[in-house]
């Protein structure tokens, strides 16, 4: 095998300098022995890939491992490089390593670039000088196959452990730490080929502790699998692991093992001063479970023990050990997600945590209880206190454990002065469900050719006797984060389709159809599709006389839930429909996926087309599309003749807005259509 060994070493005033160069086989026209590693790289057309290579692996004094063209000769070819860090007797840092080429313009086969049973004689011998080094090393050095188990340790290891390799070899070297660690979360984040570096506590048989600063490094093979671990690890003094170790009491949870608040307080420090120096945002999410008094009170402060351990193992597998996570006592927990720059970043992660209390839900489940929780989240950008992240953080908790909890809430300047108003509103919001306060009010559809009303879109309307009239843009919102809204849909589609089937019984309202709106939440549940059903079945109302509309934030949310409902509710014979399209998540491939029989133009293309000819042309291109692919339009938000007008001229099927009518309760609706004259156009 084409294979050249070398080793590096630092130098103060030369920077790294090649210490050896054993090329046997003289694949390179000189000895590199003495020269500056970027030596290796000169005149070759992929140098800046190698630099950045070997840039990155000393600054993380890990393993470089790169593969590229190098030009050994007249010609340039591709160059494979493996090398190892370690430390020399005299503390000075070094890498060994190994360079090969190609042979006949294809890859040497082989699992392990530096297999012995290949190698020259003198290969051999050169190899074996530099294991001795390692073997040597005063660095603790253990390699681990790709599932974690020991396949080899050094000296100063198995001194450190008192210890024969013979008896360390095949064993979990997490089973080597004080607190043993989940090895598959470290394995799964080490398969991505992200080196870990961290700060572990170890022990022996003796139940003697000491402190090692550890990186593990990942060996991927050529198709990105991991292959190899190299554990490095530098032992600490022991009078210094003794004072860290008291530090790291003082800041960590008894119970979950989890740093504890003032864990918390120290890293919500660290990255409040990165937001100071380098403009780094970070999130905070407070994660109070709800009602967790109860698990003691049903099944002892025993099992309420056991599953807050058990949810904590959970938080951190889901989590991953990238997301600072503490327990600021008892049923409370909170996490710092850095960098975070978006809302949407935070919610996810929520999401995740959600998804760990679900795990840790099944034991309870197991004594009759619901384990969920209220979490509040808040977006640091500005340089604030640990006092007043944490502060604004609880808020939004509290607002989620005010509407009900399970529940997550985004801190926003005025959500201190909101947060009554807020719970009054989810409390006055599920009264007015069940004693169903809530009206439907009908906005008609006027066909452009015909110039008659065919169609009418259903739409929530809510008067409260103390509070007035509530938008439809606070209320709504309010349902989906209190978890109201599926009670909510199902009951517009049921009122929806039982009074168009009491209009069907009138001959000049029996041609009418009704659209009704979905939101995201009604489209991940089995539930509602079983409701457009059921609401069907028990009005009589033929399904062709029902259209579902869809907007695009909903369907852009869960692209394959949307299509799915979508299919099952066309097999009904219901038609549906793209709502406000031009949003902002429009999105050609809904147009093809969706396969939906309507597409509704948003109010916010439609208001400036009288004036603005860039929207005149997105309009048209939008109505062209749409006839192309067989799908009839609808333009939403129409006020002026002369928007009507340009909308009939580029060939638009249907309109509404308040140039026909507002919204109408169904009392007033069909005097209001008896007497519509009709659209001349």
């Amino acid at each position: 095998m084409p294979t050249v060994l070398f080793s590096l070493t630092a130098e103060l005033d030369w920077g790294w300098r090649i210490e050896q160069w054993l090329d046997p086989q003289q694949l390179w026209k000189r000895s590199l022995q003495g020269f500056a590693v970027e030596q290796l790289w000169q005149n070759s057309t992929s140098s800046h890939d190698w630099q950045v290579s070997f840039r990155q692996a000393i600054q993380s004094q890990g393993i470089w491992q790169h593969t590229g063209k190098l030009r050994a000769d007249s010609i340039e070819s591709n160059w494979y490089l493996l090398a190892y860090p370690c430390q020399l007797e005299n503390s000075s840092h070094c890498y060994l390593g190994v360079l090969q080429t190609t042979v006949g313009g294809r890859e040497v086969e082989g699992s392990n670039p530096c297999s012995e049973g290949k190698l020259s004689p003198l290969l051999r011998h050169r190899l074996r000088q530099q294991e001795l080094a390692l073997e040597h090393s005063s660095d603790l050095m253990i390699r681990c196959n790709n599932r974690g188990f020991i396949t080899w340790a050094n000296q100063a290891l198995l001194e450190r452990q008192n210890k024969s390799l013979d008896s360390i070899v095949g064993i979990d070297f997490t089973q080597l730490r004080t607190q043993p660690t989940e090895r598959h979360t470290l394995l799964q984040m080490l398969r991505t080929g992200q080196a870990l570096n961290a700060m572990v506590e170890y022990q022996t048989e003796e139940k003697e502790f000491y402190l090692v600063q550890e990186k593990l490094l990942p060996i991927l093979s050529d198709d990105g699998e991991l292959e190899t671990i190299v554990i490095v690890q530098q032992d600490l003094t022991f009078q210094a692991a003794a004072e860290i170790r008291t530090q790291q009491q003082l800041q960590t949870d008894a119970l979950t093992g989890l740093p504890n608040r003032k864990g918390m307080y120290q890293s919500i420090r660290h990255n409040l001063g990165r937001v100071e120096t380098h403009k780094q945002p970070f999130a905070l999410l407070r994660i109070n479970l709800d009602r967790f008094q109860r698990v003691n009170d049903a099944a002892g402060y025993h099992f309420g023990d056991y599953l807050l351990r058990s949810l904590a193992l959970n938080l951190r597998r889901v989590l991953g050990y990238g997301t600072e996570l503490a327990c600021l006592g008892g049923d409370e927990f909170a996490a710092v997600i850095a960098p975070c720059y978006q809302e949407e970043e935070a919610i996810a992660i929520a999401d995740e945590v959600r998804s760990a209390i679900a795990i840790s839900g099944s034991l309870a489940a197991a004594a009759g209880i619901s384990l969920t929780a209220s979490i509040g989240i808040v977006l640091v950008d500005t340089n604030l206190t640990e006092e007043m992240v944490l502060d604004r953080a609880n808020q939004a908790m509290f607002a989620a454990k005010r509407r009900g909890g399970d529940c997550t809430v985004i801190y926003r300047l005025p959500l201190h002065d909101s947060i009554r108003q807020e719970a009054a509103l989810q409390f006055a919001l599920r009264q007015a469900i069940a004693e169903q306060e809530l009206k439907l009010a009908y906005q008609p559809i006027i066909s452009l050719r015909t110039g008659q009303i065919i169609s009418l879109e259903a739409l929530l309307r809510w008067n409260h006797p103390h509070f007035g009239y509530i938008s439809p843009a606070l209320f709504i919102p309010l349902a989906e984060d209190s978890g109201q809204i599926e009670s909510l849909g199902e009951w517009a589609v049921h009122e929806a389709c039982h009074q168009l089937a009491e209009w069907a019984k009138q001959p000049d309202l029996a041609h009418l159809r009704v659209a009704v709106n979905c939101s995201f939440v009604d489209l991940k549940t089995e539930r509602w599709a079983a409701t457009v059903k059921t609401a069907l079945q028990s009005s009589q109302l033929p399904p062709s006389q029902l259209i579902v509309e869809y907007t695009e934030s909903a369907i852009a949310k869960d692209p394959a839930a949307a299509i799915a409902l979508s299919s099952y509710l066309q097999d009904l014979g219901v038609d549906v429909a793209l709502d406000d399209f031009g949003s902002g998540y429009s999105s050609m491939a809904y147009l093809i996926q969706f396969q939906a029989q309507g597409l509704k133009i948003d109010r916010s293309l439609i208001t400036p087309i009288v004036e603005d000819e860039r929207s005149q042309a997105v309009v048209r291109t939008i109505i062209d599309l749409a006839k192309r692919l067989g799908l009839r339009t609808t333009a939403e938000g129409v006020e002026e003749r002369e928007q009507l007008e340009l909308l009939h001229s580029w060939g638009c099927d249907f309109a509404q807005g308040f140039y026909f009518s507002r919204p109408l309760l169904a009392d007033d609706l069909p005097d209001f259509i008896r007497n519509y004259e009709g659209l001349s156009l």
